[in-house]
């Protein structure tokens, strides 16, 4: 049984990540927390390594337990955190969830060796191939990255001093990771030509994108068929992961059969976020 309270920390530099883990705790109906983690030096993290737990500097994590102690002195709080299981990752976390949250959530129908295969390979997709184009495609021009971390304005535990660090070096920064790192990926990957990425990068995301289209459509309009399943909810979390974005827009007017998927799955974590009411203190994600 998964201890109803927890604490994860991300930030929106790794959205995608992000997103498919936050994705998975709604739609399994788990209470969690925010905690932003400052995308450079990741701070953040630190309190962590106070409670005795393993520092690592990738994000998302989820820590399993109750909430953080509320001072030093906490010692019952600060013991069930030193025994609580730390997940880092986003494929981690969503595999756990679905392993001792999901039969409660899915009922265990008996599935072929193809539709499991179906659902390893589509997520799999995701990870490699369509995280790496929205980064190309959400880092387009100097500019365009500029605006990805305007969303630190709004993050009350950063610093003045911290969010204009971030705002000078961070979009420059995922400019050229996304020209020299992640395109030369995705061109290994057989996905698009570096050259192409740099000419049009729209158009390989439209023809990935267009394949998940017909293969959700294939199966009924989700790919889990009746409800989501790890495909449809590793999906989703990237893609809604850009929804403030003009490419997420653009994607549903190159391939209008993801609309209503998109519209179903909205309601899917949205029922399941509304059972699950975080305390009025904690944002929402």
């Amino acid at each position: 049984m998964i201890v109803c309270s927890r604490a994860g920390h991300r930030t929106d530099a790794c959205s995608c990540a992000t997103a498919k883990a936050q994705v998975a705790l709604e739609f399994y109906g788990v209470e969690y927390r925010v905690q932003e983690v400052e995308p450079l030096r990741k701070r953040e993290l630190g309190s962590l390594a106070a409670l005795q737990l393993p520092a690592f500097g990738k994000v998302p994590q989820l820590l399993l337990g109750p909430p953080p102690p509320s001072s030093p002195s906490a010692d019952a709080a600060a013991l069930e955190h030193e025994r609580a299981p730390l997940l880092v990752d986003s494929e981690l976390i969503v595999d756990v969830l679905a392993e001792v949250a999901g039969p409660r959530r899915r009922p265990c129908a008996p599935r072929s060796d193809e539709e499991k295969a179906a659902e390893r390979h589509w997520r799999s997709w995701t990870a490699s191939s369509l995280v790496r184009l929205l980064v190309v495609n959400t880092n387009r021009t100097l500019a365009e990255a500029n605006e990805g971390y305007q969303y630190v304005e709004q993050v009350s535990g950063f610093s003045p001093s911290t969010k204009l660090l971030l705002k000078v070096v961070g979009g420059p920064i995922m400019y050229c990771v996304s020209r020299f790192v992640t395109s030369r990926k995705l061109e290994s990957l057989g996905i698009a030509t570096r050259d192409e990425l740099r000419a049009s990068p729209r158009e390989p995301l439209f023809r990935e994108v267009e394949r998940w289209a017909r293969a959700i459509t294939e199966r009924g309009g989700m790919h889990g068929g009746a409800m989501p399943d790890l495909a449809d909810l590793d999906t989703y979390g990237v893609l809604v992961s850009v929804r403030n974005f003009p490419v997420f827009d653009e994607l549903l007017q190159h391939s209008p059969e993801l609309r209503p998927w998109v519209e179903s799955m909205d309601r899917w974590t949205c029922a399941e976020r509304r059972q699950s009411r975080l305390p009025a203190s904690v944002p929402a994600a």
